[in-house]
């Protein structure tokens, strides 16, 4: 048995060695491939079907339905050794109980694949409880030189002369403290003006946002999962954002920029951190291509798929 605490700070234990795992969303999946475990994948959610071209190897792979509200009698027909998954507040936080209570010892596994920017300690942690721990290390190498390289150089900037960002999704929300995305984008060398609301992702009101004129503006939306070139979604967006932020200084700059989720959650979303940097401080970051520091994560951390990120939606 191994123990560890869980995302949500409760003590948690896993049966040792793991052979078998079901592992829902896109992120939880893509940690499991960057440690060069996907063998040990026997089921997924429903949403890994949008993701033909990202994850060719689990498209045969049963499903447990809803990621949020999965169907315990799939999984206990599966029977992994572990369910890996999210935090309570969003994962069907009454999962482990309905599990115990048909006399299983199938192991909830909660580690952070976006929260509060700790998506390199989940990996750490989830390297160790599945026997990868080589391969996690190979992965915090790379990362932890990367972060180094983007901190660095933002450091160089005065606090008097950071730029100040905004992040707006699809739903109107914002990210402030705990989302990932707000600590990204600070990481980045920016003053997100969301600092002062409440909520990990609050509703914030146009007019507020107007009168706090951020320099750079970030869409963030669900466009192309892996899955071709078509930039509508991107495009529709970035329209929208400029008609209701048309007399921000983000705009009249040219400083609004789109991303979509797919590199912002999980072990790529340094690749949203290295493109923000580069929005916010072209001149400090001109000689660094994030698209081929996209490509080379690709490359080395997703099971040897051939994929060229050139073709993707992923900004603009």
């Amino acid at each position: 048995m191994l123990y560890y605490v869980d995302l949500d700070g409760y003590k948690a234990s896993v049966h040792y060695p793991v052979t078998s795992m079901v592992a829902i969303y896109n992120v939880y999946v893509e940690m499991v491939r960057a440690l060069n475990a996907s063998d040990l994948i026997i089921g997924v959610d429903d949403s890994i079907s949008s993701y033909p071209t990202y994850f060719p190897e689990l498209q045969s792979k049963p499903s447990v339905g809803n990621r949020f509200t999965p169907d315990v009698e799939k999984i206990l027909a599966l029977n992994p050794d572990v369910y890996f998954t999210g935090t309570r507040a969003y994962y069907d936080g009454n999962l482990e109980a309905k599990l115990a209570a048909n006399g299983t010892d199938i192991d909830v596994v909660r580690l952070p694949c976006w929260e509060y920017g700790m998506v390199s300690q989940g990996l750490l942690t989830l390297g160790y409880l599945l026997g990868h721990e080589a391969d996690a290390y190979e992965y915090l190498e790379w990362h932890d030189a990367l972060l180094k390289e983007i901190t660095d150089r933002v450091s160089s900037v005065s606090a008097s002369d950071k730029v100040t960002s905004f992040q707006i999704r699809a739903n109107g929300k914002t990210c402030s403290h705990g989302s990932g995305d707000f600590e990204v984008m600070e990481l980045a060398g920016s003053i997100n003006i969301a600092d002062e609301l409440s909520g990990t992702y609050p509703i914030p009101d146009i007019e507020w946002v107007i009168e706090k004129d951020p320099d750079v503006i970030v869409g963030a939306v669900v466009a192309g999962f892996y899955s071709g070139t078509n930039m509508t979604t991107l495009q529709d967006r970035y329209a929208q954002i400029i008609e209701m932020f048309n007399i921000t200084s983000a705009v009249k700059s040219g400083n609004v920029h789109m991303m979509a989720f797919d590199i912002t959650c999980g072990p790529s979303y340094l690749i949203s951190m290295l493109y923000e940097a580069k929005w916010f401080y072209p001149d400090l970051f001109n000689d660094i291509d994030p698209q081929a520091v996209h490509q080379e994560y690709i490359d080395r951390f997703c099971g040897g798929i051939d994929l060229d990120v050139s073709t993707g939606a992923f900004v603009l």
